[in-house]
């Protein structure tokens, strides 16, 4: 036995004797994991909490492809957004103690930021409502490199002289209003939000593992090194050197989240009452009354038809799930080092081995898939079957573009900047897509017709609709109207435009991006961001609007 097989049966640790009635056997838990349960790849911790207890805990993989170190229950990771309820408990605190109210003006704390015509609350700032702009995207739409600082990023978010909505109006994530929670604490607390957590949160928890990592020159013991694929097939380091911290930033392990987890059923936390508790999984509101599925750093719904109390996290190399089921007492925390992983599939296919086995969802499509993504049974479609769905698909919501392409008598599934997926075939309309970590079906509508619509179902998430249209097709003279340079003052970035080889560009600091045509006026990048431009009473084009995602109508004006 060489020292790596030894590292790896170490890391198999087992805490306890699982407690949880009907418990699976360790070996089928042990399968979730198996592509990832090896020397030579990077992988993930997992543990099952039930009663307070571990009930079992394991490391898959290496924590240090260079040095040989593998993943265990005590391997810490960078765990991304599921940070976000840490950051929202400190500010229930906070509110507890009455050093602010969750319904203050968030100009209170940046009297610099612009006025928006209404307030922006914490609350909001909380339920992901406030209208604020995602300064991740917001970075990375003005080309910048990933070593700003703390105060540039907040100075880009202070920039933004609108709002992607009126607040309280609707819901979009927003990593803005997470790291505004951050420096929020900071000015009433006189104290960063690292060292607050670590005495009001994380000692008094025992969670000596734990802390936000502000400084990215700090030594971490034990920590498990981000990973991304490389181009030969194997691994590449990804970590960042960015210190921001709020929406994400937290490190901790398997072992110390089941101290967080417990907290949830007798709470320890500041002066000890259930009523703090019951806030931090309390479903937000918009102003007309529609109750949303964000709480505090949660998400609040339904799986295998009991209540699921979870968040996700996903940040260079690490990926992160932490899913609790408190009708059962049950939770599932996996925490990942490799980019490629999907621990939120992963937790809930460990969940439905407790909570009833194969979990099925027929969704609208009425078509029964398992966790292990096999669909019940591949059918074969002619070449001229499969031509009717090929088309161009657009939904205006979230400003995706998708294609369907025949390739040697497969139909595939085109997000652009060469990636697809293969459709296989489980009905006359309706296919599973190859090749993906999660179950998802696509199917056409109407049924036996040329298809109109194209809808996406991924398992235990809303259905996406896309609409078939035709893409506009301007010559290169046309093109012509949209070179040139355009400058936004909220990023303080010019865009410049070009023809290349018939193709209009933007000139981007990685290279040259091509537009597609979407509609008159309107084009698509291949990372899905979409530009409209606007016209003059002349008709001559004088700026654009770019929407993208987390990031809305943000104007440019021609230079």
């Amino acid at each position: 036995m060489n020292l790596k097989q030894t590292l790896v049966i170490t890391a198999a640790l087992l805490v306890g004797t699982p407690v949880f009635a009907g418990t699976p056997e360790r070996s089928e838990i042990d399968k979730v994991f198996a592509d990832y349960d090896s020397t030579r790849s990077p992988g993930c911790s997992m543990a099952i909490y039930h009663d307070g207890e571990i009930a079992y805990a394991r490391g898959y993989g290496m924590a240090n492809l260079e040095y040989g170190i593998a993943n265990g229950p005590n391997t810490v990771f960078r765990i991304g957004s599921t940070s976000k309820q840490f950051t929202a408990m400190a500010v229930a605190l906070l509110a507890e103690q009455g050093k602010l109210s969750l319904d203050d003006d968030i100009h209170k704390f940046f009297p610099a930021l612009p006025g928006y015509g209404e307030p922006v609350t914490v609350r909001q700032l909380l339920h992901h409502t406030s209208g604020l702009r995602d300064y991740l995207e917001l970075t990375w739409l003005a080309d910048w490199r990933e070593d700003y600082s703390v105060d540039e990023a907040l100075n880009m978010i202070l920039r933004q002289r609108e709002l992607n909505f009126p607040p309280g109006t609707d819901h979009l994530y927003s990593n803005s209003g997470y790291f505004l929670l951050s420096q929020i604490v900071q000015k009433v607390t006189d104290q960063t939000l690292r060292v607050w957590a670590d005495e009001n949160m994380f000692r008094p928890l025992g969670m000596t593992n734990t802390h936000f990592h502000d400084d990215h020159t700090h030594i971490v013991e034990n920590r498990a090194d981000g990973y991304d694929s490389a181009d030969n097939d194997g691994f590449r380091i990804s970590m960042t050197t960015l210190e921001m911290v709020g929406d994400g930033g937290v490190y901790t392990t398997v072992e110390d989240l089941l101290k967080w987890d417990r907290n949830f059923y007798d709470n320890r936390l500041g002066k000890g009452e259930p009523g703090l508790i019951e806030l931090m999984q309390t479903p937000g509101k918009l102003k007309n009354g529609d109750v949303l599925d964000y709480a505090f750093g949660l998400s609040v719904d339904e799986f295998a038809g009991t209540r699921e109390i979870s968040h996700g996290g996903a940040f260079v190399g690490y990926r992160a799930e932490l899913s609790r089921y408190p009708d059962h007492r049950l939770s599932v925390v996996v925490l990942c080092n490799y980019a490629n992983t999907d621990p939120s599939s992963l937790a809930r296919r460990v969940a439905s081995l407790y909570l009833g086995g194969k979990v099925k969802n027929g969704g609208p499509s009425g078509l029964v898939l398992s966790q292990s993504r096999e669909p019940r049974e591949i059918i074969e479609l002619s070449a001229s079957a499969l031509g009717r769905f090929a088309g161009d698909y657009w939904n205006p919501d979230r400003f995706m573009l998708r294609s369907i392409v025949v390739d040697d008598n497969s139909l595939f599934y085109d997000r652009g900047s060469d990636n697809r997926s293969r459709l296989d075939p489980v009905g006359d309309d309706h296919f599973l897509m190859a090749d993906v970590p999660v179950a998802v079906v696509v199917r056409f509508e109407p049924r036996g017709e040329t298809p109109q619509t194209m809808v996406v179902e991924v398992k235990d998430r809303e259905p996406v609709h896309l609409e078939r249209f035709e893409r506009a097709a301007p010559g290169t003279g046309e093109l012509l109207a949209y070179t040139g340079s355009f400058y936004s003052s909220e990023l303080d970035h010019e865009q410049v435009f070009s023809i290349d080889e018939g193709v209009i560009v933007a000139e981007r600091r990685g290279g040259k991006e091509p537009l597609q045509p979407l509609q008159p006026d309107s084009f698509i990048t291949g990372d899905g961001v979409v530009l409209n431009f606007e016209r003059n009473p002349d008709g001559k084009v004088s700026g654009f609007r770019l929407q993208a995602g987390r990031v809305r109508n943000v104007r440019y004006i021609r230079q």
